[in-house]
This record gives C-alpha cells, structure tokens and sequence, in this order.
C-alpha cells in the first residue's frame, strides 16, 4: 500500500490543510490560501464555472454561475457573508511577465514610484474573501485582469466590517505596503 505525499506550501513547503481545491498553508507565519490549479481539470471534464446569458433588458450577455462553481465553494466550506458585511484583502502576485503586459498601467500610475510589477493586489469585496480570490482566477469579475493572470496566493484578509471602514482600510493596507518598499496594485 502506497501512501499519498502530503502537499507542501509553495511559500514555505510546511504542510497544507486541503478543502477540495482550497489549500491553506499550516504555517501561521506563511498565511498563504490558494486555489489548487487542478480546479481547472474540471473544465476538461466539460464542467463549467460560469455560463454566458442573454439579458433582454440590457441587451447584452452577461455572466451566471455555475452548480459547479457552487460546488467548489461548498466543497471548502466557504459561507456566504452577511448582508452589508465587507472584506478587504491582499492577493500575491508573480512577476511573470507584468512590465511588457502592463506597461502602460504601470507608468500611468501614481502610486507605483519604482514603476515596476505589481507584487501585491489589494481589494475590498463583499463576498467572502476566498471566494472573491476564486472568482478573480476565473475571470468572473476580475477587472483589468491582474489578479487573474498573476495571481499567486491569497496572503491577508480582513473583516467583516461596514464598507466605509473597509474602504478605509483598503487604503490603508495598500499604504502600509508601500511604505514598506512594495508595488501594489488596487
């Protein structure tokens, strides 16, 4: 009898719990949460994270999700908030290849002094955090696409709280990065 390898961090390499697809690093110093990237066998499998729906009113498609979307939050025991509650939270990105796909977002912003890749996202949401890192890997509401395409780990969450406070504390997070040397993309 053969025994299955235990899954290690990708951060640390201590050793995970798994919830499904969710893998959560055991090390309370790491932090790192993702989503195991053999989620994305499902879609050989001819399952669908979300459908694509005609709104007569808007006259436009609009995205739907799925069962086995649901089944996938479900399977890692993520619950949906209360109403009015928000999250903020703090995705890892890699560098990939950033500075050549986002140059111009990187020069036209700002904050981003040194002008190179985005090493954190910082948002608020009000879903639960885990869930809107899920949706943002695939490609359901995810923007301009930089924690799609560069996301590593969800290192930080905070909450819930109202959503002046989360706002607030959005900046703040993304501020407090800053100061300590980081590129953060919000």
């Amino acid at each position: 009898m053969t025994s299955k390898p235990l899954a290690v961090c990708k951060m640390c390499k201590n050793t995970l719990e798994i919830k499904g697809y969710l893998y959560a690093c055991n090390n309370s110093s790491c932090n790192f949460i993702y989503w195991n990237k053999s989620l994305f066998s499902l879609l050989a499998e001819g399952k669908k994270f979300y459908n694509l729906v005609y709104d007569e009113k808007k006259k436009k498609n609009k995205k739907v999700l799925t069962a086995d979307y649901k089944k996938i939050l479900d399977d890692a025991n993520i619950k949906k908030p209360k109403f009015g509650e928000n999250f903020i939270y703090q995705i890892k990105l890699k560098k990939g290849n950033q500075e050549t796909y986002l140059k111009k977002l990187i020069q036209k912003d700002e904050k981003n002094i040194k002008k190179s890749f985005y090493e954190y996202y910082v948002g608020k949401t009000t879903l639960h955090p885990l869930e809107r890192y899920l949706r943002h890997i695939i490609g359901y509401q995810s923007g301009k696409k930089i924690a799609h395409k560069y996301q590593i780990a969800l290192v930080y969450s905070e909450g819930p709280m109202n959503s002046d406070d989360a706002t607030h504390r959005e900046e703040e997070l993304a501020d407090q990065l800053r100061l300590n040397g980081y590129t953060v993309y919000q």
